[in-house]
Parts: structure tokens; sequence; C-alpha cells
């Protein structure tokens, strides 16, 4: 995997004050926000492009939970929990947990344990080793994002339970079992049979007209695997449709990198899959699929394919590992446009009422689709974002021994039922793989901001940084976490998706002290916010044996308040202290006798009652 980045600077002063309390209340109950999987969250009042910034907007908290955090934080308001009435975050982890949380303290209102997660080693047949698969490390537990239905009060999960997956409905409230559940997910379609040790539940689950629809693809390609949909009533647990993309062949998984498969306002499902040597109906390999969902009168498996396409570089794609499958499919508010950005880079736009099918004699240049862009991305691994006629996406390649390919991620208007044929506008910072998957929040249309969190590097450690940029202009970033010592972030999982409501922002991720846990992380207005950073540095003077050893402070703090600070310089055998102030003076301390050459040096220093120390060598 491509190493990660991030830097620790030393030393921070923050004093945090009250949050205020949201305006408004916004519930985000499924992946990316809503079933067409826009991730934007329109109705933020509280968060502003004047105030994310980071002089007032910074990390509120980060609580360690028992697992890694892959699944999209949800969020649900006014909950009957904890002898009260509160906002809610609920985490589920790679630990087979779902954790309900106070949305605006992190604290545990209830935990509970669904079940034993499969070690990372076990996912094929008999528990034979599946050739180090490390696309999740050290367990399978939870992968997929529940959902949540605010109207019965449940959330729904698919869980990975040792050698089986089980869906889940808890109450809310309490974390309880609902509808007799959990019930084993299981089937069979034209003569396959799922075997959950070869599929992977990644994308997000979805709730459609009273039915859980969720989707698999494969373990680091170890096969035979399968592209599958299932369908559950959301009452009963009841399976209601199973469906197999490749019923001939093999192959072309629905993995999407996390993003849920979509349903349009007729209760059609849309969702795209990966590589495979078949592309010929009923196989679908690296195609867009519109699925029709009979559950009155249902046949055999409930699922069919009322329209579908499949690009005429389909097979191309498949031999060079270009899964259209990574990323995930966009339904525009407002059109009957479907859009889809994968890894081979190309932006395809297709119609709802006709998909496009395949076209054997378009070389290429798909002609049967409303528009395809060349080049887009280098390679998105993620979701689209759309608000306010804009389409925003991650852009870089590659994983594994592929070839390294950094990239800005984009944003493209969009007018006259079509994209613009290059970008609007880019970030300034490039990302490496995985490429981020952007969320918008705006109070309607003013104040939008594009959130992304940058996991460059998964899964080397350290270190995740969310990102903050104009929504109107994304080559204008206001905010970044590694700007604050304090604001930093422990280690990303791929694929993460930020979270935005009621004034707060949310990021799941790794412990960085200890791998097998996660942590969810939360983000938020800081008023009267102080913060300082320190980077202490020595050098050595003159020759042996008379040497003289020289340390600096140097300060960077965003008020200029005054503050008492004293600093210790330290050589092999002597200290010079020196009090100075105002705080905000860029050089503390210089001093000290060192006799001898080399050695190192000890800077020692107190700030607003706390003691800091660093050890430096000399140069």
């Amino acid at each position: 995997m491509i190493s990660g980045r991030c830097a620790l600077p030393l030393l921070v002063l923050v004093v945090i004050g009250l949050t205020s309390i949201a305006l408004s209340q916004v519930n985000v109950t499924t992946f990316h926000n809503d079933i067409s999987r826009t991730g934007q969250n329109t109705s933020e009042t509280t968060l502003t492009t004047g105030n994310v910034n980071s002089t007032t907007f910074g990390k509120l908290f980060t609580i360690t939970v028992d697992g890694q955090v892959f699944a999209q934080p949800l969020v649900l308001s006014n909950v009957s929990i904890g002898g009260g009435t509160h906002n809610v975050v609920y985490v589920a982890t790679e630990n087979d947990s779902i954790y309900a949380m106070d949305a605006s303290s992190g604290s545990i209102y209830w935990h509970t344990i669904l079940g034993t997660p499969l070690p990372q080693g076990d996912v094929a047949p008999g528990g034979i080793p599946d050739s180090g698969c490390n696309n999740i490390t050290p367990q399978y537990g939870i992968t997929a994002t529940p959902v949540i239905d605010p109207t019965s009060g449940t959330i729904y999960a698919v869980v990975q339970n040792n050698s089986i997956y089980q869906l889940h409905a808890l109450n809310v409230s309490t974390g309880a079992e609902k509808f007799g559940g959990p019930v084993v997910i299981s089937g069979s379609y034209d003569g396959i049979t799922f075997n959950p040790l070869f599929e992977l539940f990644r994308p997000g689950l979805l709730l459609e007209n009273g039915n859980i629809v969720f989707a698999a693809g494969s373990h680091c390609d170890n096969g035979p695997w399968y592209g599958w949909l299932f369908s559950y009533n959301a009452t009963t647990l009841a399976q209601e449709g199973i469906y197999n993309t490749e019923s001939t062949g093999d192959c072309a998984g629905i993995w999407m990198s996390g993003n849920g498969v979509a349903a349009d306002s007729s209760g059609n499902l849309y969702l795209s899959t990966g590589n495979s040597g078949y592309y010929t109906p009923p196989n679908y390999g690296d195609s867009v699929l519109k699925m029709s969902l009979n559950t009155k009168d249902p046949p055999t498996s409930a699922f069919s394919v009322a329209s579908y396409f499949t690009p005429s570089k389909a097979g191309s794609y498949g031999s060079s590992d270009d899964d259209l499958s990574a990323g995930g499919v966009l339904l525009i508010p407002g059109t009957s446009m479907v859009a889809e950005l994968g890894k081979p880079g190309v932006m395809y736009l297709m119609n709802e009422s006709s998909l496009g099918g395949y076209c054997s004699t378009c070389n290429g240049n798909d002609t049967n689709i409303v528009q395809e862009i060349n080049g887009a991305s280098v390679g998105t691994w993620g979701s689209l974002a759309y608000w306010n006629d804009s389409v925003y996406f991650g852009s870089a390649c590659c994983a594994g021994s592929r070839t390294s390919s950094p990239d800005s991620m984009k944003a493209y208007s969009f007018s006259n039922g079509k994209f613009s044929t290059s970008p609007t506008s880019t970030t300034p910072e490039t990302f490496l793989w995985p490429s981020p998957s952007p969320s918008v929040s705006s109070n309607g249309t003013s104040n939008g901001i594009m959130w992304a969190v940058d996991n460059s590097g998964y899964p080397s450690i350290c270190c995740a940084v969310l990102h903050a940029f104009l929504a109107t202009n994304i080559g204008v970033e206001i905010y970044n976490s590694n700007q604050v010592p304090a604001d930093e972030l422990p280690i990303g999982t791929k694929f993460s998706v930020p979270t935005i409501a009621n004034g707060k922002v949310y990021v799941g991720g790794t412990n960085s002290t200890n791998t097998t846990e996660g942590v969810i992380s939360a983000f938020g207005n800081i008023p009267n916010r102080l913060y300082c950073s320190a980077t202490p540095s020595c050098s050595v003077q003159g020759q042996a044996p008379y040497q003289e050893v020289t340390g600096q402070i140097v300060v960077s703090c965003n008020q200029t308040t005054s503050l008492s600070v004293s600093a210790d310089i330290c050589g092999s055998s002597t200290c010079d202290s020196n009090s100075v102030g105002p705080y905000n003076e860029s050089s503390l301390g210089t001093g000290g006798a060192a006799p001898g050459a080399g050695g190192s040096c000890a800077l020692t220093w107190s700030w607003g009652g706390n003691n800091y120390s660093q050890t430096l060598d000399v140069n």
C-alpha cells in the first residue's frame, strides 16, 4: 500500500468554549444522506463559510470504540434516550458493535455487540487463509453503513458473525433486537448458492418502501465470487428478493467503495458492478444496473433488470482491473439523470428511463448514453456528491503495486441536462489512493462547504485529515484538521465519508495506538478559541572542547493575549532559564553550555500551567 503522511506538532494550548446549540435538527439516517446518494445536507444553519476556520472551528472530542470504523456515522435527532431527549450519533465497528452516543458530548448511551467478527485470514471456505487479503484488517464485522428508520425507531445492520452474515434490527433508544431478529442472510439464484466466506457486504444499506436492500462483492477477488443483491422486509425480516449479477458467469461484485444502492421516486434501484469476463446479459460485469423489485406478488427472485448500461470498453476494464464498481451511482436531484464514475476515470451520464444498454459499434465512445467524459479523473474509489448544480468527486490512483498517480478533487457544473466538459474548480491539494468521498453542507444555496477526509496511503500509520473547501470554488480551502495540533485525527479508514449534521462534523477511523480499536471524532464551533503550537530546535557552535549548544522554541499563536512562558535550554551538564512575555514572541530561551563534541539538547518549557519537554540531537 502507498505510505501515509501526517505531521505531528509538539505543543498545543487550547481553550475550548461551549458549542452553540444547533438551530435546526437534521437527521442523517442513510449513507450519503439520502437515497439518491447526493451527500448533501442543505439545512445546515450553524456551520458557515465564515465560522469554519482554525480560529473558531475544531475538534470537540474523540471517542475510542472497540473496532475500526468503516461505516459512515449516522445521526438521529430528538431520540428518547438516557432519561431525556437527545441528538444521537450511531457508530458501527468491525468488532460487530453498534454504539449510540450523545451527538454533542460523545457520552455513550448504549453499546451492543452483535456477534463475533471473522478474523482477517478466514474469508475462504473451511477457514483456508485468504492469501494475505488485507482489504480490512484484523477482522471483518460491520463494514456496510447501517440504515435508520426514524418512523419505527429502528437501526438495521448487516453483521459478519463468524462464518455467516446476519441482518439485525435494533431499537434506536435501547439497542434491543426487534422483529424477531437477527436473521441469517442466505439463499440461491439460478442454481448459485450465496457463500458468505467469499462475499463482503460493503455498500451502505438502503431503506426503500418498507424494504431493506443491500449488496455484496468479493474479499480481495478470492473466488468464485459474485455480485449479490438482497431485499428483506423491514418489519418481518423475511427475505423478499435475491439476485446474482452473473447467473452464468462469475465475478461482477457490487462494492462501490461503500456507496449504497440508490433508489428513484418509483422505487427502482441503481447500482454498479465490477470486473468480470462476461458482459452479455444475463451477465452484467462492469455495468450500471436499474433494478425493479416486485414484492406484492414476488417471483422466485423478486428482482429483475429494468435497464442497464455496459460501456463499450468493458472488456478492457476487466483485463486491466478497472472496476466500474469502485465508484457509486448518483441520481441527480430534480432530473432523470444517473451519474457514475469509478476506477476507469470516465464519468458516465445516463437517463433513468433507458440507461443505454451495450453499444457493440461504439469503439470506446459511448454515444448510446447522454454524456461520456473521458479523463474526468485518474481513478475514483468512492462516491460522487451533488449540490446546487455541481457534482464533486475525488481522484487518485492506485492501490497495491499499481503506479501511484495523485490528483486533485474536482467540481463539474451541471446545466441543460449535461456536465461541463472540464472542471469548474479543483482543490489546491492533491490526494493519494484512496481518493476522498466528499459531502456538502449548506443553508439552502448559501454557505456551501465541501467536506472530505483524506486517508492517503491507507492503511499506513497516521493520519487522516479533514478538509473543508468553499463549495462554490473548491480551489479555496477554508480549514483542515492539520492546521491546529489539537484537531489532528488518528488513522483513517479507506472510503471514509464525513457526516455533517446540526453544527457538527463526524469522522470515523482507527486508533493510532491500538489499530484493533476505532475512533469517532466530532468537530464543531469553538467560540473564542485560543491555540498555540511550538517547534523546538537545537544547534551547536564552536569547536570541541569549547562548544556551546543554542536552543530555540518558535511559537505560533492565533491571538495576541499576553501569557507568561518560561523555557529551559539544557546542554549535557548545565541549563539556562529564560522567562519571556507576551507569549506571541517567536523565540523563547537561548543559551546553555555543552562541553565536548556532539551530544543532545533537552528543551523544557511550561505554558499555561502545563509542562513540556523534547530532546533533540544537536546539528
